[in-house]
């Protein structure tokens, strides 16, 4: 895992989107997290009128209403404009464990991901992979998974579908991501370090 720092949280932002629209450029598929960090990224790329005849999937769903407002189709749809065409949706509609398994036989055809740009949370979760979770030893691609706030049913992809993707990289900005960057840095055993990937690294504005 290697840790990229920038001057402050806009310069990490920009060099996040740089880093998205470059590997556009070359993927068949690839994974965007959910979430707020995020969110200035994909609006920035929608504002540059990128077109990307690929797969864009969610790297992990919340278990709403289909519609919903609060779920990651939703508000990432909404930052990507016109590229939401490209998201591969979690069926909401069926029930969490059809969803699952529908999800897992449309995402198999695309392994390993080209891409992937995640989250990390102050207590070192990523996607819905939180510390302690069974869904970080599933021999699954998709798996149901409980969160520590509303709404705690969520969809995720696992460690193994992650697994074998060429470049991953983990957004994480402000002071209160610095503990949980520093022990994904050092090894330790968080959500992030059971994904194998060809090249990780972290774009954070702390230091570390």
């Amino acid at each position: 895992m290697r840790v990229k720092t920038f001057p402050s949280p806009q310069a990490a932002l920009a060099g996040a989107l740089a880093w998205l629209m470059e590997n556009l450029l070359y993927a068949s598929c690839g994974v965007l997290a959910g979430g707020e960090t995020p969110l200035p990224v994909y609006r920035a790329l929608a504002r540059q009128g990128v077109r990307y005849p690929g797969v864009l999937l969610l790297s992990d769903e919340r278990w709403l209403e289909p519609g919903d407002p609060g779920t990651n189709l939703y508000r990432v749809g909404q930052a990507l404009g016109p590229l939401r065409e490209r998201l591969l949706p979690f069926p909401l509609g069926l029930s969490p464990e059809q969803a699952r398994d529908w999800m897992e036989e449309r995402i198999r055809p695309f392994l390993p991901f080209d891409f992937a740009l995640l989250g990390l949370g102050e207590e070192g979760h990523t996607a819905s992979l939180f510390p302690g979770s069974p869904a970080l030893g599933s021999s699954r691609l998709v798996e149901v998974a409980v969160g520590p706030t509303y709404p705690s049913l969520r969809l995720t992809l696992t460690p193994k579908a992650l697994s074998g993707t060429r470049l991953v990289l983990f957004l994480a900005l402000g002071p209160a991501k610095r503990q949980a960057i520093l022990r994904v840095a050092r090894g330790e055993d968080l959500p992030p370090n059971r994904i194998r990937a060809e090249e990780k690294w972290i774009f954070t504005d702390q230091e570390v």
